[in-house]
């Protein structure tokens, strides 16, 4: 509730979405790089928090930025490409851990993924009035 309230109050739902990927990158760096338990749980927040800076944020963001007769769609295509993401995390990820035995290579090989999403998110053009079928 506290991220969506942000999403409404902040000028641009992308500056939301960008904020929690940075927070998802951070966390990253911060597994990545240590395995004290103070910042693993910092790290854990900060996952927290980027998830819910980007889950239902990106669901609406998306049907503004399609507005009526494809935003269903659009939603469809976002979720599916999320849930397929979730599913092959196991079977790229799976391997990897078993050939290094270590977590942190799981970190390092997300940053790059991290840094990619959040310069797709920067590369999205400022927003436009959704279109309305029939105007």
């Amino acid at each position: 509730p506290l991220v969506g309230k942000l999403s409404d109050v902040v000028s641009s739902r992308r500056r939301v979405l960008e904020a929690g990927a940075l927070s998802s990158l951070a966390a990253l760096v911060i597994l990545a790089m240590t395995r004290s338990v103070p910042l693993t749980l910092l790290a854990s927040i900060l996952a927290g928090v980027a998830s819910a800076m980007t889950t239902a944020p990106m669901m609406v963001f998306v049907s503004e930025r399609f507005g009526e007769g494809t935003a269903g769609l659009a939603v469809g295509m976002v979720l599916a490409i999320g849930q397929t993401g979730s599913s092959l995390s196991g079977v790229v990820f799976g391997p990897l851990l078993d050939l290094t035995g270590s977590f942190a290579s799981i970190w390092w090989t997300c940053i790059p993924i991290g840094i990619v999403r959040y310069a797709l998110l920067r590369a999205v053009p400022a927003s436009r009035a959704p279109r309305r079928i029939g105007a």
